[in-house]
């Protein structure tokens, strides 16, 4: 199974929305040369099911606060050998580092106020490579949408992480010729990408 309705537990608009952060990290990660992956905010497990269907990673782990998005997650990639931690990651000493950790449309759950602590948090989990995508709001209030998410502007991210391998927009007709959402999304990668 992939993807199915679990888009709608972890709240994306359909399908298509979610699966176009997916295509896009991987054109712009290299999964092959990946051996531990940490995703924080694994949700219903769908990133993992896109990318370990094609990729073999031996160290996997997924966080998330929310016991039935877990439960889903380990229903959907029962096949793969994920271990799954129920718990605010902030409140996590880890007691390891990972080749990548994945925030993958979890920063918009957060203000801005907060950037410096979650970078520096996701940056413990780290020995390589940080991906981050979310909501891109282009004049770069720190207000909270319709939606109830908090945007963020490219430039202002620019101007608070440091180690900014690459960063970029995407938007859903850019990923897979989807018109119905315009609104764009940034992608930050902190580290050293080899592809």
């Amino acid at each position: 199974m992939l993807l199915g309705d679990n888009y709608k537990v972890s709240g994306w608009h359909d399908k298509k929305w979610q699966l176009s952060r997916f295509i896009v990290a991987e054109k712009l990660l290299d999964f092959s040369n990946i051996t531990s992956w940490i995703d924080i905010g694994c949700g219903t497990g769908d990133f993992f099911n896109f990318i370990l269907n094609k990729y073999e990673i031996e160290d996997v782990i997924g966080i998330d606060t929310n016991k039935k998005s877990i439960d889903i997650s380990k229903k959907l990639n029962e096949r793969f050998d994920i271990k799954y931690i129920i718990d605010d990651f902030l409140n996590i000493v880890p007691s390891e580092k990972y080749d990548l950790v994945t925030f993958s449309g979890v920063l918009q759950l957060f203000p801005h106020n907060k950037l410096s602590l979650i970078i520096n948090k996701l940056k413990e989990y780290s020995n390589n490579l940080i991906w981050i995508d979310t909501l891109n709001y282009s004049n770069g209030l720190s207000v909270r949408d319709g939606e109830g998410y908090y945007r963020y502007e490219i430039n202002y991210l620019k101007n608070n992480i440091n180690d900014v391998y690459k960063i970029g927009t995407f938007n859903i007709d850019n990923a897979i010729d989807y018109k119905q959402y315009q609104d764009e999304m940034i992608y930050v990668i902190i580290g050293k990408n080899k592809k």
